[in-house]
């Protein structure tokens, strides 16, 4: 018994989530039949993928608003306004998970175009919408095939009885074949 317990590591939980994701982001049913193999990695990915919405450390949010507060100094903000601005800042964009904090931040400034103003958290959020949106699917679908049949690894020898059957469906279709085709 305890040979079959796993004991999760971020790495292999890891490895498993980046091999079924894009089998999992196709899955249309609980219905479907899966692969013993994939059965079997499906709890360590929804690990995995648990772990990439959590949120960011707050020092991590607070580096980047520092930043923000920097761009603020530049662009003469008054600092009342700016001491305001930090708390909306933190109030929106703290669920982010850390690397699409970074992201969001990095390619807001890459792309900034809106003159001598921060951006807007929204704007912020709009720079990786997509990604978090896709990681919150891709959890839903690892639900999903939780719940699926898993296939057996090898398929039992057909019966004699089944054998027959094709044997007689093949000399139906082939008489059938011969008595409608026509020359050529």
């Amino acid at each position: 018994m305890a040979n079959d317990v796993r004991i999760a590591t971020p790495s292999a939980d890891a490895a498993a989530l980046k091999s079924l994701k894009d089998w999992a982001l196709r899955l249309q049913s609980s219905e479907e039949s899966i692969p013993r193999s994939v059965a079997s990695q499906i709890p360590m990915a929804i690990r995995a993928a648990q772990r990439s919405i959590l949120p960011a450390d707050p020092k991590a949010l607070a580096i980047e608003v520092a930043q923000l507060e920097e761009w603020a100094a530049a662009f003469n903000m008054p600092e009342a306004d700016w001491k305001a601005a930090t708390g909306f800042y933190r109030e929106s964009l703290g669920h982010l998970p850390s690397d699409l904090l970074t992201e969001a931040f990095r390619a807001v400034r890459a792309t900034h175009k809106w003159g001598m103003r921060l951006p807007l958290p929204s704007e912020l959020l709009a720079a990786v919408s997509d990604r978090l949106d896709e990681r919150k699917l891709l959890i839903a679908k690892l639900e999903i095939a939780k719940r699926c049949p898993a296939e057996s690894d090898s398929r039992p020898p057909p019966s004699e009885a089944e054998k027959q059957r094709v044997a007689e469906l093949l000399s139906q279709w082939r008489t059938g074949r011969s008595t409608t085709a026509t020359p050529t």
